[in-house]
């Protein structure tokens, strides 16, 4: 960017002006700021990454590319920001220019707190964290100054993306399977959820899985048909189920049981026998340990 600075008639002990505004030399004077066509510009260059950062967290799908594109959106803002503010802007927008740098420093603040969020899983998933960045202040406030700026010059419109403002709390229906469930043994097991957060609970084997289903909280379902094998039991809960990405967007937690669980089916005597489980999510005195897992180790 090209920025017109004054020259400078004074004395040796002529201080430079803090830039971001007109500047006046010792003869009352003002330095005239950049071009329109100039401004413009700067405006492009400081501010499209941030578009372009905020486009890409309305789009991430996992959680790890949420967190991700949050901290982007973060350092976007932060240093659109100290850019603007080393650009003298024309003196019609000299007030709408201040505003803006501000609410880019306000918007990078609110980015900073959604990512600590997320971090804590308090925000799991695009649509909390969208809704959560659409009522931010920095949102609101960098929309008033692109208002601002645009009813000065059509040139000056920033264009910010648009969040849905409405926190959501979807829910499936109890026992509906998000991964189908093709039965092919005799083995049942029985899900008890009294935790205080509804829950999917998958069990796979090896990097194969074989189920995910959906038991809300307070609710029981039972699987039936589950072949001989020994498989691992993973479930998570949380608030918010989004089909999309096929995980709780708020509240979330991972975590698997320490100990396997084997299904065997015998044949005697005229009889055939097969193995039951009965699990028990949340409501304390448990005897069975479980690990937390990474979201993206989860087979959902």
């Amino acid at each position: 960017m090209t920025l017109l600075l004054g020259a400078c008639t004074g004395g040796s002990d002529q201080q430079t002006p803090p830039t971001g505004a007109p500047t006046t030399n010792a003869g009352g004077s003002s330095t005239p700021g950049v071009s329109p066509e100039a401004y413009r510009d700067a405006l492009i260059d400081a501010v499209d990454p941030v578009k372009d950062s905020l486009s890409e967290v309305g789009k991430s799908r996992a959680y790890k590319a949420l967190l991700d594109r949050l901290g982007k959106a973060e350092t976007a803002a932060e240093e659109a920001a100290e850019a603007l503010q080393r650009v003298t802007p024309p003196a019609d927008v000299s007030a709408e220019h201040t505003e803006l740098v501000r609410s880019l420093e306000l918007l990078g603040s609110d980015l900073g707190v959604i990512r600590e969020e997320t971090e804590n899983r308090e925000i799991c998933g695009t649509p909390s964290a969208g809704a959560r960045l659409g009522g931010s202040d920095g949102i609101s406030a960098i929309r008033e100054a692109a208002d601002a700026l645009v009813a000065k010059s059509d040139d000056y419109d920033l264009n910010i993306p648009k969040f849905d403002l409405k926190e959501q709390s979807r829910r499936l229906r109890n026992g509906q399977y998000v991964k189908t469930f093709s039965a092919r043994g005799r083995g049942p097991l029985t899900i008890r959820n009294r935790g205080s957060a509804d829950a999917v609970i998958s069990l796979a084997q090896g990097k194969r899985q074989l189920f995910s289903v959906y038991v809300r909280k307070g609710s029981t379902y039972k699987v039936n048909g589950i072949a001989d094998g020994t498989y691992r039991l993973y479930y998570t809960t949380g608030v918010d189920w989004d089909g999309r990405s096929r995980s709780f967007t708020r509240d979330c937690n991972f975590s698997r049981f320490d100990s396997s669980f084997k299904f065997r089916t015998t044949y005697g005597g005229g009889r055939v026998q097969w193995t039951t489980w009965t699990i028990t999510l949340g409501g304390g005195g448990g005897n069975a340990p479980t690990s937390k897992v990474d979201p993206g180790d989860f087979p959902v």
